[in-house]
């Protein structure tokens, strides 16, 4: 089923679900929850079909995989007052252990963009930071420019109403005030109130947009370039190797290094230039 827009009543379901919030009324409700989540499968599905597959195959893109369940595991109240789903790379295990192009959907707004969670591993959290340090000028170059975007440093997106206050990165000070919030993210919000594209089937081409403009910014957060670099160095050896010729010769070669340094990346690149050949 393709995506055809978000009806009124889902984000009218999200207002009405936080001022009556308990199992009761959740199960009087809940034919409304499940439209609402066939709705968030079918705009993973276009997306994916469209975008995510084709340029990130190394995705997990299964909507029982990147879309959340809105019950809680243990805790009160037992049900989240957002939904959310996000594509992650798929050797990380869980769309919360890892940098991801996610979704989010609240009462008053719908959200996309990068975010780097609480429950990321501290090594890979602290790969990502110091790949951006590496790269600040570029970073807060591309950051600048990206004026429908926000990279909020109090990420409490649940807590908030209406979100996160909006803030931007133009400078070294904002990029390390950004830098030592516990979660990273950067997003762009819809408003239901006046942002007509949710209800209709172009919000596909428009997160796929979004996605698109923070690729560069996913690519240094996770150490990747644009294009394959034509040599590298290997260990054990003093001089630089072209590696598809080294590939060719040798007809295997073995990447290594911790999560998030861009092994499946490269390895993604180098298969396209291959059949290019």
């Amino acid at each position: 089923m393709s995506f055809n827009g978000f009806s009124k009543d889902s984000f009218i379901f999200f207002q009405d679900f936080t001022k009556n919030f308990t199992s009761d009324w959740f199960r009087k409700n809940k034919g409304r929850y499940d439209v609402l989540r066939l709705e968030l499968i079918s705009l993973f599905k276009d997306i994916a079909d469209n975008y995510i597959k084709k340029d990130h195959p190394e995705f997990e893109t299964e909507a029982k995989y990147c879309i959340a369940r809105i019950n809680k595991q243990g805790g009160t109240p037992p049900y989240w007052k957002y939904l959310w789903g996000a594509f992650y790379r798929k050797e990380m295990g869980g769309k919360s252990n890892d940098l991801q192009f996610y979704i989010t959907i609240h009462p008053e707004y719908f959200d996309c963009g990068l975010f780097l969670g609480p429950y990321i591993n501290d090594k890979l959290k602290e790969s990502v930071r110091n790949c951006i340090k590496t790269k600040k000028a570029k970073f807060i170059s591309m950051s600048t420019s990206m004026t429908n975007y926000s990279f909020p440093v109090d990420v409490k997106a649940p807590e908030y109403p209406l979100g996160e206050p909006n803030n931007s990165i133009n400078n070294e000070k904002d990029l390390e005030e950004w830098l030592n919030t516990d979660n990273l993210k950067v997003h762009r919000k819809y408003y239901f109130k006046h942002d007509k594209v949710l209800f209709t089937p172009a919000l596909v081409n428009s997160v796929i947009e979004d996605y698109k403009k923070l690729e560069p910014i996913y690519s240094i957060m996770v150490n990747e370039s644009s294009e394959i670099p034509e040599k590298v160095n290997l260990k054990g050896e003093s001089n630089k190797v072209d590696t598809i010729s080294l590939l060719k010769k040798k007809k295997q070669i073995i990447l290594y290094g911790p999560p998030g340094t861009g092994k499946t990346y490269f390895t993604k690149k180098i298969a396209i230039n291959l059949l290019k050949d």
